[in-house]
């Protein structure tokens, strides 16, 4: 490698850690800039707080809402079987269930149904204060869906999947929870975690239980964790002006 990385005028990586691969494959110390990821700066459209805020008017505003975002086969299973002992701390508990792919609308729907757990399908309607479980079968309104939970685990990471982003929770000033298998965002989770804004938890039931009932009963933990994350996001941002900037200096703009 180290003879085709002499050939390339500049390197640009998301961290420090990648640059260094980058460095011990052959590249040469000065052409290497690390920018950040562009992941966040990410823009939360302004009316999506608003949108999350009638969502909980509907569903129910003083009950809480616990978020499974972009959820894989087995991991809405695995906490649909937890929510009957949820309830025992959290009697009006709304789960809300987005699966990643529409291809498991269907077999997330009957899931609840299995479980005798009283489910609605978003593209059927809003929730009511009967609904248990809500499904999430529709696309393009994670943000504001996100937006109206107290409490977002995020999905792709309680089964050897990798995980998927935790920023869009966090920028949204939500308590954030990933598992144990997020590997495709490393660098982000310890980022995030160090600065307070989420926390790894694990993919065995019994203690996940324990996890999921103490940050959904602690509001003051839930609002330090949110209100971090988002500082968290706004301190990670300019990564898209660095490259932009990067790229003008070659192409001579």
């Amino acid at each position: 490698t180290q003879p085709m990385l002499q050939r390339l005028s500049m390197v640009a990586v998301q961290n420090a850690a990648d640059g260094q691969r980058f460095l011990d494959l052959g590249l040469p110390a000065g052409r290497l800039e690390v920018t950040g990821s562009v992941k966040f700066d990410m823009d939360v459209p302004p009316m999506v707080q608003a949108q999350g805020a009638v969502l909980r008017e509907q569903w129910g505003a003083e009950r809480p809402v616990l978020a499974l975002a972009s959820s894989h086969a087995g991991e809405d299973e695995l906490l649909l079987d937890l929510y009957p002992r949820l309830l025992a701390v959290c009697p009006t508990l709304l789960l809300l269930l987005i699966p990643r792919h529409p291809e498991r609308f269907e077999a997330v729907t009957n899931a609840v149904r299995s479980r005798g757990i009283r489910v609605q399908r978003r593209s059927a309607g809003a929730a009511s204060a009967q609904t248990q479980a809500y499904v999430a079968d529709t696309m393009g309104e994670m943000l504001q869906l996100l937006a109206a939970a107290d409490l977002v685990l995020v999905g792709g990471s309680l089964i050897a999947h990798g995980g998927h982003n935790p920023i869009e929770p966090a920028a949204l000033g939500k308590a954030t929870l990933i598992g144990p298998h997020h590997m495709n965002f490393a660098v982000i989770v310890d980022n995030l975690q160090s600065a307070g804004a989420l926390a790894v938890v694990s993919d065995q039931a019994d203690e996940l239980l324990a996890q999921l009932q103490t940050y959904l009963n602690d509001d003051a933990l839930r609002n330090r964790m949110g209100a971090a994350g988002q500082a968290a996001v706004d301190a990670n941002r300019g990564a898209v002006k660095r490259l932009t900037e990067l790229c003008a200096a070659y192409l001579k703009l």
